[in-house]
């Protein structure tokens, strides 16, 4: 009968442990898969609810785990627990300092707002481990001068959002880039 190896995948932004059954551990901080190299003769999985890391450990295979940061009374905040509401505002406020980003250093442009015709808003679509995901429309406005003419566009975007009680994150969405 061979020994055990429990043996962690480090995630992006994890970090990973190998544990032999002889107590001995390492620990690394790249994105790496250990594969074991001794088995037990019967493979076991626990799930464990543990308070601070979401953990699915299986003593022959490999086990994963992802530590999310603790809230400031130090437990962790399930994607799950941000509401519709408090969803779809980040992710419109997250899509508007996408725009910021893209339209603050244009110097191609005459001028730029939010506001025009488009209508803004935002529907969540899914919930999931992963998060609460939120469509959303931003409107904005920009003019551009074309020799002694102002061309003025009245559009907006539409992206699709991630929001998790620590970060909202653009998955996709259309790609606004002023060039000149």
């Amino acid at each position: 009968m061979g020994g055990s190896l429990l043996a962690t995948a480090a995630l992006a932004g994890c970090t990973g442990t190998t544990s032999t059954s002889d107590g001995t551990t390492a620990t690394t901080t790249e994105a790496t898969t250990t594969a074991p190299t001794t088995t037990t003769d019967t493979p076991t999985t626990t799930i464990e609810e543990p308070t601070t890391t979401e953990e699915l450990t299986t003593t022959s295979d490999t086990t994963a785990t992802h530590t999310r940061p603790p809230t400031s009374n130090g437990t962790i905040a399930a994607a799950s627990n941000v509401s519709k509401d408090e969803a779809k505002e980040r992710s419109l406020a997250a899509e508007a300092e996408y725009l910021t980003r893209q339209f603050q250093n244009a110097t191609c442009l005459s001028a730029w707002d939010f506001g025009g015709t488009v209508k803004k808003r935002a529907t969540v679509t899914n919930r999931t481990a992963d998060g609460v995901y939120v469509e959303v429309t931003h409107p904005y406005t920009y003019s551009k001068e074309f020799g002694r003419t102002d061309m003025v566009a009245d559009v907006g975007t539409n992206a699709l959002y991630v929001v998790t009680a620590e970060s909202s994150r653009r998955v996709r969405g259309d790609n606004v880039s002023p060039r000149s």
